[in-house]
């Protein structure tokens, strides 16, 4: 199966809903008030134009669709998406559920309380092969196409959209908070809530650590490890946006629910070739949560998207 883009030339002079022209975008003449709209102009005529044949697969590059609009500053050069790793990412988070419910409570609180440490909790987790994600290059030039802007050298397909691969990656997050949540919310319900006047240390250790573990508390760590804060020296990473709905996800039952909207929507999601045709990595995606599932090493998650 191979992959080929009829290069939009005529997508730039449709009308926009409000019958005016998206000008030849190539002329870097996009109107500023109708950039939107001849963006999605541009991103439909590039889904629109990849077709699929039997025989050599060829590669999709930005230098056969050339710029496609201007936004802003930015020219967003079209790709292809990572492969799909949908399945890899379901079974991942069905291997971190079914560990932690063989632990002992002493090792669950162990792995929970890893997750918010100030010592071990910006390296105590991950999707072992979305955070190490170099192999995805190795679908390459057919699939996460280089040289594309955004970058689709670190995406993945999940579902029907384009992911940054990192980004994805937080599902996890959410998949350990909420299992961490359910721990203590149903050690607290067994004990019996102390009066008034009365001072149960372990009642308040417990009832303090389920409140870490709420959906507002797991959120309130993305912020600080992806947002505005002294850990990111007051800039927000790119996927700051896509982090926390892939938390949400998480916490919320994902693969139950629906996933988050793709955050590299202009590395088009149609990689033809599947997870493991490619390169050396074959195996299943690993889940690394420290201490009693550990696969990486301690390391900040902050370097910022790139390829």
């Amino acid at each position: 199966m191979a992959v080929a883009l009829v290069t939009p030339v005529a997508a730039g002079n449709r009308r926009c809903s409000s019958g005016r022209r998206c000008v030849p975008l190539r002329q870097r003449q996009c109107p500023p008030s109708f950039r939107k709209c001849c963006a999605r102009r541009a991103i439909r005529s590039i889904r629109a134009s990849l077709v699929t044949w039997g025989g050599r697969a060829n590669a999709i590059t930005p230098a056969a669709a050339g710029p496609l609009l201007q936004k802003a500053e930015e020219v967003l050069v079209p790709g292809v998406c990572g492969p799909n790793v949908t399945k890899q990412v379901k079974d991942a988070i069905a291997d971190a559920q079914a560990a932690f419910k063989a632990w002992t409570r002493d090792q669950q609180i162990d792995a929970c309380q890893g997750l918010i440490s100030i010592l071990t909790g910006d390296g105590a987790w991950d999707i072992v092969e979305l955070h190490n994600n170099a192999w995805i290059l190795d679908y390459r030039p057919t699939c996460a196409t280089q040289g594309a802007n955004p970058p689709c050298g670190s995406t993945v397909q999940v579902d029907n959209e384009c992911h940054y691969a990192g980004s994805a990656n937080y599902v996890i997050w959410g998949v350990m908070c909420k299992l961490c949540f359910d721990m203590y919310d149903k050690w607290l319900s067994s004990m019996k809530k102390p009066s008034w006047y009365e001072n149960d240390l372990l009642y308040q250790i417990v009832e303090n650590s389920r409140s870490e573990f709420t959906e507002k508390g797991m959120i309130s760590y993305v912020n600080k490890y992806k947002g505005r804060s002294i850990y990111t020296k007051w800039t927000p990473s790119k996927n700051f946006e896509a982090s926390k709905a892939w938390s949400r996800a998480g916490y919320a039952g994902w693969p139950g629910v629906a996933s988050p909207p793709g955050d590299r929507n202009t590395c088009v999601p149609l990689c033809p070739l599947t997870y493991g045709s490619a390169g050396s990595q074959r195996d299943p995606f690993l889940v690394h949560w420290y201490p009693h599932m550990t696969h990486e090493g301690m390391r900040r998650r902050d370097r910022p998207p790139s390829r």
